[in-house]
């Protein structure tokens, strides 16, 4: 009796709470799906992070391989 009393209250609740996903609309293009500034006037600055980004990641474990060796002899 009480299961089926939560389940009718739970259906037209769930139902209300889509409805106001209705109301968050973005725009998707690619200036607003990144978390940084784009654009022709960033372009230098995005690729010098990017650039820096990846070379410390490809380079650190080269890096920490060097100070081990260097630390034992």
């Amino acid at each position: 009796m009480v299961s089926s009393v939560l389940a009718s209250r739970a259906i037209p609740m769930a139902a209300r709470s889509m409805r106001g996903v209705r109301y968050a609309h973005v725009e998707n293009t690619f200036e607003t799906a990144v978390p940084f500034k784009t654009g022709t006037k960033h372009k230098t600055r995005l690729m010098v992070g990017v650039f820096s980004f990846c070379a410390l990641g490809y380079s650190l474990p080269f890096i920490a391989t060097r100070f081990q060796i260097k630390k034992s002899g």
